[in-house]
């Protein structure tokens, strides 16, 4: 009888500590699975990006009559204004009309940041 207990015993054990070794390579797995798509996912956006940049490039270039591409010329409105944004903090640009795209209809408005008293409703 007290064979069958330590028996018993040894048996618990070792079963315990193979489900503990087994779920802690299962959890393992699955995190390196978890990265790998993460990476995958991280991987095809930016070739989505880039894929998009070539296109508006070649559109632009195909819009100004280029045929080779010609990295020194001036990017897309679009991307001079992001690029404007990002070292400026403003696109002075987008308002004043010179990036190729229409300004504003509106330019009696008075500022976002003006008091209520002085915000009215503009003359249509």
């Amino acid at each position: 009888m007290l064979d069958a207990f330590f028996l018993g015993r040894a048996l618990a054990e070792t079963v315990s500590e193979r489900v503990g070794s087994l779920l802690g390579e299962l959890l393992s797995e699955i995190g390196q699975r978890q990265a790998e798509q993460q990476r995958n996912i991280r991987e095809f956006q930016d070739e989505v990006q880039e894929r998009a940049r070539t296109a508006a490039l070649k559109a632009a270039q195909k819009a100004l009559g280029s045929e080779t591409p010609s990295y020194n010329s001036r990017p897309p409105p679009v991307y001079r204004a992001r690029d404007e944004f990002e070292q400026n903090g403003s696109t002075s640009s987008a308002a004043e009309g010179d990036n190729g795209l229409p300004s504003l209809p509106y330019t009696d408005l008075p500022p976002l940041d003006a008091p209520p008293s002085q915000q009215g409703t503009p003359d249509l």
